[in-house]
């Protein structure tokens, strides 16, 4: 690894949560990296620190529930912490190393079937293991040229160029794809409560003196808007939950519920809050979910459910429009709407 100064890794340190979306991460915090060995050691870090809250994790269930875990080797594991190698993250590494090696003698059409074969959840740890061979076949030519300035590199610079013909298939492959699915025709669902309205707009009355950026939030997300946004990620700790976070400090959490349609659980606002309390969030955006999922999905094409859904819109844009009438109604004790 290379020398770095001591905030280098900052951003990874000071994340509370997993991080899922890798190479979103690096871009978000570190920009486009040109550098092949500072972005494999980056992808190296953001491993560990993943690696570092499973055990954190762990522990914590363990303390619930001492039976269901064997905390004394998880312990131990922890205390021997290495950074983790790629076939440790990856399920079948015997299956990824016979797909790179057929990535590597391949022509550019039988590449892009190979790619496109490939779960797309399983790019971004290939797109590292990819890097990671990069990387050293560019060690191993410049060892070659320090023993022997006049050796023959002509392989080794054919093998450079293949590994990065692969990345570029491999990253415009992935752009295809997630193009594909941004066109795709969102059903936008509204989590309802017990008094037939929305949690979104239960918690939308405790923001509503917050910022006018509410009114622009909730636009995005009827439009679908907000699932282009790179402040999309998936809270892999949380089945199925996805996080819409703005640069503000808004929070959107939702769920993906399959046929394109998408649950609206929740909105609040995070201002340096502890992460167990943004954690006490997630549970219990995923149990609004949960304790409503078998009314929505055997009411989602009720005629009557998709008029309840519009009500619940209507009722949003509502205190949206008149939101300064309705924090003077809030202060004085008389909410309507």
């Amino acid at each position: 690894m290379a020398n770095y100064n001591e905030d280098y890794f900052k951003p990874i340190d000071n994340t509370s949560e997993f991080i899922s979306d890798m190479f979103g991460f690096i871009e978000e915090n570190y920009g486009k990296c040109e550098d092949d060995e500072i972005t494999c050691d980056i992808m190296n870090e953001i491993l560990l620190h993943n690696q570092k809250l499973s055990n954190e994790r762990v522990k914590y269930f363990h303390s619930i529930n001492p039976s269901c875990y064997n905390y004394e080797e998880q312990e131990q594991s922890k205390n021997t912490i290495s950074k983790p190698s790629i076939e440790e993250e990856y399920n079948h590494p015997k299956e990824l190393t016979s797909i790179i090696e057929q990535l590597k003698y391949s022509n550019e059409d039988e590449i892009d079937n190979i790619i496109k074969r490939i779960p797309i959840e399983d790019y971004s740890i290939l797109k590292i293991q990819l890097y990671k061979q990069l990387l050293n076949t560019k060690k191993e030519l410049i060892s070659a040229l320090n023993k022997n300035p006049l050796a023959n590199i002509t392989n080794k610079q054919k093998e450079i160029l293949r590994y990065k013909s692969i990345l570029e298939s491999l990253s415009y492959i992935q752009q295809e794809i997630t193009e594909k699915e941004e066109e795709k025709k969102y059903n936008i669902i509204f989590v309802p409560n017990k008094n037939k309205e929305s949690y979104f707009f239960e918690d939308l009355t405790n923001l509503i003196e917050s910022s006018d950026e509410l009114s622009i939030i909730f636009e995005k997300i009827i439009s679908h808007q907000f699932l282009k946004s790179k402040g999309i990620r998936q809270l892999v700790s949380y089945d199925k939950l996805y996080e819409y976070k703005t640069k503000s400090g808004f929070r959107v959490l939702y769920v993906t519920m399959g046929n394109n349609n998408i649950a609206i659980c929740s909105i609040f606002y995070k201002d340096k809050q502890k992460s167990t309390k943004i954690a006490n969030n997630y549970e219990e955006a995923l149990n609004r979910y949960k304790n409503n999922k078998t009314y929505i999905e055997e009411n989602i094409t009720n005629p009557d459910f998709l008029i309840e859904q519009n009500e619940f819109i209507a009722h949003i844009r509502t205190i949206l429009e008149n939101r300064n009438q309705y924090s003077l109604s809030k202060k004085n004790g008389v909410v309507t709407t």
